[in-house]
């Protein structure tokens, strides 16, 4: 296992609402994202950061706003193959048609 650490910058978009973290799981998966079977990691508030243990395979990380609106609004980044930790940082966008998407800076 290694360590994951995402952050959501503050954003005026879904600043209210909290963000919620999964991890591709095909073995313990309890949520399908965009046909992807994933396991819930946690959430974040605005301007939060947390550390999560994934996995050393290659795998993907997903974020939505809520089960509701997951194919649509979310975002993932693959994580590659690896021993070393991984910081990624992200924030909510605004577009009001879509939830406000969390969006990973590039």
């Amino acid at each position: 296992m290694r360590n994951l650490s995402i952050k959501r910058n503050k954003s005026l978009a879904g600043c209210l609402g909290k963000v919620h973290v999964y991890v591709e799981d095909a073995d313990n998966g309890e949520l399908s994202i965009k046909g992807v079977a994933c396991r819930r990691l946690g959430e974040l508030k605005n301007g939060e950061e947390k550390t999560f243990s994934i996995p050393t395979v290659q795998t993907k990380v997903f974020v939505i706003g809520d089960i509701a609106t997951r194919e649509f609004c979310s975002d993932s980044k693959v994580v590659p193959a690896g021993d070393a930790d991984v910081r990624l940082s992200g924030k909510n966008t605004f577009d009001p048609q879509k939830g406000n998407p969390f969006v990973f800076d590039k």
